[in-house]
């Protein structure tokens, strides 16, 4: 762990001292037995170390969602799959899905990963629901009346997830729909000339009304000045009654943010202005697992593994993930620790104090301690090391 974050990869070859130690390594991130790691175990830490703080929440927020890690030049490792690059095309790699809790000091926890190639035993599905239904009922066993709200994208716009969520768990949800999602409404089509099924998009909503956005982010964009118009129902979908709220951006310029509207489906009843924005700002929370992707990607090296056992990449996945929420659970503590601002400064951060320059930070001082053990193993002075460089 010292040397994966020292070093910002997860290259089990290049960290290691000698073949003696990859070796060691390698036994070690292959075993499966219980006296070894694994992602089980590595998960189960991670919830120990952040339900009992969650759990002083009143309400918390919980964020899943996938990430692929992407093996573009990859071709014989176990269980390769198809994953889309950044140019959207299709190679090949991992998935993984993923889970933080948001309580109401604001405070991101990371709670679970679970890498997974092509479809094995366990279904996607299945995965997924294994992970949310143990950080549920691992926060309710020590916090009862603690209120659960699950945010999840378009790819669980499922009727499964719905009544898992709602009937199973007992918990509230806030989920991206499809665009091609029916109302449960039928509408004549002159074409056609017979009733069809009419979509949310299209569909007349009871409640609606206008908010002004000041700063609104999404991806690398950021507008000023938008015009929010919110509306709001009851709709049948598949099973049950669910309330949709339905979104469309316009900036200044009378031009829409986003050609379509975003649909998003709670269990919450939303019935008044105040709980559909309430609604649509949770959704808004997502980008936060989006950011624990990135860092995870650029300062830890998520996806330069090369081991080829799958076993031994679902290790190095959730170990890179477990050493990601120690730079979460400090963060808070960067401002207040002279020490730690000394890092960040050290890391360039050039008078800003987060978790990336603090990391970069820690580099150095590895890097400085890795030479001064080499001249003294070699009793070397500073000159005759600027010597051997120069030769």
């Amino acid at each position: 762990m010292e040397k994966i974050q020292s070093e910002g990869h997860l290259k089990i070859w290049t960290l290691s001292a000698d073949s003696n130690e990859y070796e060691r390594y390698e036994r070690l991130l292959e075993a499966s037995n219980k006296h070894h790691l694994s992602v089980s175990k590595l998960n189960a830490c991670l919830r120990d170390q952040h339900l009992s703080s969650l759990g002083s929440s009143k309400s918390i927020l919980l964020i899943h969602d996938s990430s692929d890690l992407r093996k573009r030049y990859s071709e014989s490792m176990e269980n390769l799959d198809k994953v889309r690059s950044l140019e959207k095309e299709m190679v090949n790699g991992f998935h993984s899905f993923n889970s933080i809790g948001i309580g109401e000091d604001k405070k991101l926890r990371l709670l679970g990963s679970q890498p997974y190639g092509k479809e094995g035993e366990q279904s996607v599905k299945e995965l997924s629901q294994a992970q949310i239904q143990t950080i549920s009922e691992g926060i309710k066993s020590a916090h009862p009346d603690t209120v659960l709200i699950h945010n999840l994208d378009r790819g669980f716009d499922d009727q499964d997830y719905f009544k898992f969520l709602d009937k199973d768990l007992e918990d509230h949800f806030v989920i991206r729909l499809k665009l091609n999602r029916n109302s449960g409404l039928q509408k004549w089509d002159e074409q056609k000339q017979k009733e069809v099924n009419q979509k949310l998009k299209e569909t007349e909503f009871e409640g609606k009304f206008k908010q002004t956005i000041d700063k609104f982010s999404w991806g690398k964009k950021v507008y000023h000045q938008l015009t929010a118009d919110l509306e709001y129902g009851q709709f049948y979908l598949g099973d049950d009654f669910y309330s949709v709220v339905r979104v469309t951006l316009w900036q200044r310029n009378g031009r829409k943010v986003f050609k379509e509207p975003m649909l998003l489906v709670t269990n919450f009843k939303v019935r008044s202005d105040q709980m559909t924005w309430f609604i649509f700002s949770t959704y808004l929370k997502r980008s936060k697992i989006e950011g624990v992707f990135k860092f995870l990607k650029t300062e830890l090296g998520w996806e330069t593994f090369q081991v080829r056992d799958f076993v031994a990449i679902q290790h190095l996945i959730v170990l890179c993930y477990f050493i990601g929420g120690y730079f979460y659970e400090i963060e808070d503590q960067l401002i207040e620790n002279e020490w730690m601002r000394q890092i960040c400064k050290l890391g360039n951060g050039k008078g800003k104090i987060t978790k990336v320059f603090f990391l970069r930070g820690l580099k150095k001082v590895a890097h400085y301690l890795e030479i001064k053990q080499f001249m003294e193993d070699n009793n070397l002075s500073e000159e005759q090391l600027i010597e051997l460089f120069k030769n």
